[in-house]
């Protein structure tokens, strides 16, 4: 228990902290600002909705947030928080509390599910912000060296910090082995992980080590266990969705769709706002040909997608799908017609237009129009290079699936295989295209083919790295990043290589273009994945010094 600071005290410790007040009502935001004025703090900024402050942490870097969930017709308390922590415009430092008079079960889990620091109802007193706030920011002093080490990707130091803390047995202890937990998790070291939720189960049941326990298992590919210990956590945590999202995982890995269906069906009962939850049940609906819930899934993802974030061409595109699997062509042309309206030029849009035009018009029977359309969307996609996204090469080879043409099928699939070699996540829905096609290939081994060719690219040219071979490492590099454009790993291993070799050698000019080809390639692929961003800048330092040093 957090002991309470003084009046006084309280007002020394806050009058540094900037502060970022969203509420739509007036009247609640300036007596929000005035809270925090007489609790002690003096740099207040405030939001009249949800779209102003993110420009205000797009322009400042806030150390508290107090968020109204209902925002008006914009983005709402949760969209704003799933944005700032998806772009990291808050970090791991910043206190973001939920500030609310919403009742309705529907959006109170929505909130929830993204995990403000604090939740509080309305009506509340000054005391209880401040309590709160004192709460968080005590958990967040004691954890700041940590976060710092998290974020910049340095997690073996910040294991090695909650190491220290560990040792000293604080009264916080089962909060430092909660997150040396999931920064063994984040780092790979399941065997870290699963030690200590399984000292923790050994105690008592508690929930998140379930939890973690459950993900540890997947992740080692132990999906049947895996899934029945989120299964467990549901029977005795009956509103805990992430779980059940895990357990449909676990479902859709061992290929059990029908079962991965009846759990994010759950889930949804109970939080229907998690919009990439409503995209996952579409697809699964597609799957076992329920176009009827697929329409109703996709509809939402689509509503829900206005201001948030996550909004992208696929759900539109998805939706068209599903209703011209109904033969509501014409209502598919109109979702298609959205697309350009909401994303113009924007996340190749157009392409993921043509590419499904070209499906509705081989289900009304036009073949001149789906030759057409496909051809346009075929073209678009190679000129776009390494920005089409994965969810784009796979949308282009699941149309080219249906409209029989198997040889680009296995084409984009393998490039999709091949660009995403350590997804287990995107390749378990390259291998539900795969089944679902007309291809003569087992598709499980067809992908753990693959996954090995590249994996075994990649280990000779990191052995050729330690070597001191650099010239073949950089040979066997850049070929394979010619060929696999999108995949983040080859990316960086072609551009460390580089490095490496004009740190031993000496900079020279073809060299560092080609770095810097990389890094503008890297900086495009999957940017909202924080790893490939850390990696991203760490690489970017080494440059600098390769320059200043020549």
């Amino acid at each position: 228990m957090v002991k309470s600071a003084s009046n006084w005290e309280f007002a020394k410790l806050i009058e540094s902290k900037t502060v970022l007040v969203i509420d739509d009502f007036g009247d609640m935001r300036n007596m929000l600002v005035n809270i925090m004025r007489m609790l002690g703090a003096k740099n207040i900024d405030s939001a009249i909705n949800g779209e102003r402050a993110i420009e205000l942490m797009e322009e400042n870097k806030y150390d508290i947030v107090l968020c109204d969930y209902n925002l008006g017709s914009g983005k709402d308390g949760q969209q704003v928080l799933e944005e700032a922590r998806h772009r990291n415009l808050i970090t791991l430092a910043t206190i973001f509390i939920m500030v609310t008079a919403e009742s309705s079960k529907a959006m109170v889990m929505g909130a929830i599910e993204h995990e403000p620091d604090s939740y509080v109802s309305k009506p509340f007193s000054k005391d209880l912000i401040k309590a709160r706030i004192e709460r968080a920011m005590a958990r967040k002093n004691d954890l700041g060296e940590i976060y710092q080490a998290v974020e910049a990707r340095q997690l073996d130091e910040a294991i090695v910090l909650l190491d220290k803390k560990i040792a000293k047995k604080p009264k916080n202890l089962g909060d430092l082995m909660r997150v040396k937990a999931e920064v063994c998790f984040q780092a790979g070291n399941y065997d870290c992980s699963e030690d200590i939720y399984k000292k923790v189960l050994a105690l008592r049941d508690v929930p998140w080590a379930k939890l973690g326990m459950g993900k540890v298992l997947f992740k080692r590919k132990e999906h049947q266990k895996a899934a029945e210990v989120f299964r467990e956590l549901n029977s005795s945590n009956p509103d805990f969705t992430v779980a059940m999202d895990w357990q449909a995982k676990c479902f859709q890995a061992m290929g059990q769709v029908d079962e991965a269906k009846t759990v994010l069906s759950n889930a949804l009962e109970i939080s229907p706002r998690g919009i990439l939850r409503q995209e996952l049940f579409g697809d699964l609906s597609m799957q076992t040909g329920d176009f009827e819930k697929a329409e109703k899934a996709f509809g939402q993802a689509v509503k829900l997608g206005k201001n948030s974030v996550h909004n992208h061409p696929v759900f539109f595109s998805n939706l068209a799908k599903s209703q011209t699997s109904q033969n509501k062509h014409d209502d598919a042309l109109k979702s298609l017609g959205r697309i350009k309206k909401n994303f113009g030029d924007a996340d190749n849009a157009d392409i993921y237009t043509a590419a499904t035009e070209a499906l509705v018009y081989h289900n009304k029977g036009d073949k001149e129009k789906s030759e057409e359309a496909m051809k346009k969307a075929s073209g678009l996609y190679d000129i776009s290079g390494d920005s089409a996204d994965n969810k784009l090469t796979l949308e282009l080879a699941k149309v080219a699936s249906d409209l029989g043409d198997t040889a680009k099928t296995e084409e984009l699939l393998k490039k999709a295989i091949q660009n995403n070699h350590d997804d287990d996540e995107f390749l378990n829905a390259v291998t539900a295209v795969l089944n679902a096609s007309d291809l003569d290939h087992d598709a499980e081994s067809f992908v753990s083919g693959l996954r090995k060719e590249v994996i075994e690219m990649n280990n000779r040219g990191v052995q050729l790295l330690q070597k001191g071979r650099l010239d073949e490492a950089v040979k066997l590099f850049e070929e394979a990043a010619e060929q696999m454009t999108g995949n983040s790993i080859i990316t960086t291993n072609a551009t460390r290589a580089l490095l490496m070799r004009m740190e031993s050698s000496g900079a020279d000019n073809n060299d560092l273009f080609a770095v810097r080809q990389y890094l503008d390639r890297l900086k495009r692929i999957d940017p909202g994945n924080s790893t490939n961003q850390a990696t991203y800048q760490k690489l970017v330092t080494r440059l600098k010094k390769v320059i200043e040093s020549a």
